[in-house]
């Protein structure tokens, strides 16, 4: 006989279990019940059980800690979850720590609960090394099939309706043969979701997404879902009573947006719909699959938990070489020019550019490429750090090929500007001054200096006198209005000189210098050298 020891805070719960099954006549027997994670490694130090049946979430010490010291003190205790939907992460954290089972409560009865016990009696009568594999869930029959049966229609191995109807009525499928059309479900981030190479964890997980949209599909009378591969799972829906295309294009909204909320509620999981075409007949329910397969791409371009649908998608994708030479240097020229604004600007208007242009991926790819190579090259003029600029150690193009969507990639780039932006320029004397007049002040230096500003324009924008500006600027920086905006253009002007192909005159006018011989000369008095020669020795 197994002993087995039920951990549940509910005395109705751990009550039904206990009358649940003939325990004896399956081998197995009742050794005790706790209330509580704690209560329960008192009892096990005492009499160690064979099989633990572990509810989640109790008070004291919950199932995912007394989980953690059941892998640590007792490896070759056996443990079946009892879970909700809503439980998923604790789930996936004691099927990492050694439980063999899962039964979501509201499915939890004789036959569940006895599939299980089995299972954790196989793996106790199995070798010590073959204790710590990954779950062996002896799949649910019916699942099996529908999966098969999927697959089967997928490939075209059906010659007649007739025959798919009897499988239908055999394994009872609400799904008419005609008017079909097959819908991919694929989980955003799966590999952030389940884990790397955690089976356990995807397996819960294939059930869980199954099983509640099966639920909504029971509310409509219609559909069929299963697993597929990996993220990917397939639904299948009939509209055969319907005549109006508008009618079914709102009915698929209406299921998907109803199973998107299930599983971003249940599940804390968001998934992206790929619509494919409407069939005749399900015998060509292929034809639907790859143009969903094909449709899926297009998440690229929707984002993440997105219905994608032939209607918003765009025939022909415009290719790319990159980014142009205008754009790569004017994003440089805001780095070094700090010019955070504009650098924001261009960088959104880049991402806009590839969404509405519907940059082919190879093409995005490129473009990509070629923001991560100015990043490298501004780190390494200025002798930056990488890992000041990337959160991580793994390399930029990895960290990249991890992001499933444009709006991502924008979001982790424009991020990836502001570290750099900041370490080129750290904490200036805007941050640092103690008046807000001279703070306001050095801020329209900062985003207006290529213009033709002056104290009394500064002063008029922030409302104060240009006498009083004057006196506060000199007592905080130590220089004249005047004297400290001149000394700002020059090392603007420095920056833009260390760059190749860059004309001076143009240099000039980016700098806010209105006359080029004006510029040479107080260039020459405060640097001790002409502008050319200033660039040839960076160059050098």
């Amino acid at each position: 006989m197994y002993r087995v020891l039920i951990v549940d805070d509910e005395l109705l719960i751990r009550t039904t279990l206990k009358y649940m099954l003939d325990w004896e006549a399956i081998g197995f027997t009742l050794s005790g019940e706790a209330a509580n994670g704690r209560e329960a490694l008192e009892f096990i130090k005492k009499s160690t059980p064979d099989i633990i049946l572990l509810d989640m979430r109790m008070p004291v010490m919950d199932g995912l800690q007394l989980s953690y010291e059941l892998k640590k003190d007792y490896p070759d205790v056996q443990m079946i979850i009892l879970s909700n939907y809503d439980d998923f992460e604790y789930v996936k954290n004691t099927l990492k720590n050694g439980a063999v089972d899962y039964i979501l409560k509201h499915n939890l009865n004789e036959d569940t609960l006895r599939d299980a016990l089995l299972r954790a009696k196989a793996v106790l009568e199995n070798s010590k090394a073959s204790r710590d594999r990954v779950l062996d869930v002896v799949p649910n029959n019916l699942a099996a099939f529908k999966e098969n049966l999927v697959i089967q229609l997928l490939t075209g191995q059906f010659r007649s309706e007739e025959e798919v109807e009897k499988i239908f009525d055999a394994l009872q499928i609400k799904l008419d043969t005609k008017n079909v059309v097959f819908i991919e479900i694929a989980i955003d981030h799966y590999r952030s979701v389940v884990g790397d190479g955690d089976l356990k964890a995807a397996s819960f997980l294939e059930f869980a997404l199954v099983n509640v949209s099966e639920d909504i599909l029971k509310k409509y009378g219609n559909g069929l879902v299963t697993h597929i591969s990996n993220e990917k799972f397939a639904l299948i829906l009939s509209f055969a009573q319907y005549r109006s295309s508008l009618k079914i294009d709102e009915r698929i909204k209406e299921i998907l947006q109803s199973i998107s909320t299930s599983l971003y509620e249940l599940l804390n999981i968001t998934v992206s719909f790929s619509v494919g075409t409407m069939c005749d007949s399900i015998l060509t329910i292929s034809e639907s699959y790859r143009k969903a397969e094909e449709n899926l791409k297009n998440r690229f371009y929707t984002g993440k938990g997105s219905i994608i649908t032939s209607n918003e998608i765009k025939s022909n994708c415009t290719d790319s070489a990159g980014l142009s030479i205008e754009t790569e240097k004017k994003l440089i020229t805001c780095l070094k020019l700090q010019q955070k604004d504009k650098l924001m600007e261009l960088l959104k208007g880049l991402f806009e550019f590839i969404k509405k242009e519907k940059i082919s991926l190879s093409g995005s790819q490129m473009i990509f490429f070629d923001l991560i190579g100015i990043i490298s090259k501004i780190c390494k003029e200025n002798h930056i750090p990488l890992s000041t600029v990337y959160s991580s150690s793994e390399t930029p193009h990895k960290l990249m090929a991890e992001l499933e969507t444009l709006d991502e990639i924008e979001s982790w780039f424009i991020n990836i500007f502001i570290n750099i932006y900041n370490a080129l320029h750290g904490t200036d004397d805007v941050a640092s001054s103690e008046s807000e007049y001279v703070r306001q002040a050095l801020t329209i230096i900062r985003n207006h200096y290529s213009e033709n500003i002056s104290l009394s324009y500064v002063a008029r924008q922030i409302n104060i006198s240009s006498t009083y500006l004057s006196t506060l600027f000199k007592e905080e920086t130590g220089e004249g209005f005047a004297q400290y905006l001149i000394r700002y253009r020059i090392e603007k002007a420095k920056a833009l000189l260390r760059e190749e192909n860059i004309d001076i005159k143009e240099i000039v006018k980016l700098c806010g210098f209105s006359d080029y011989g004006y510029f040479f000369r107080i260039f020459k008095k405060k640097v001790g050298m002409t502008p050319m020669e200033y660039a040839a020795l960076c160059r050098t």
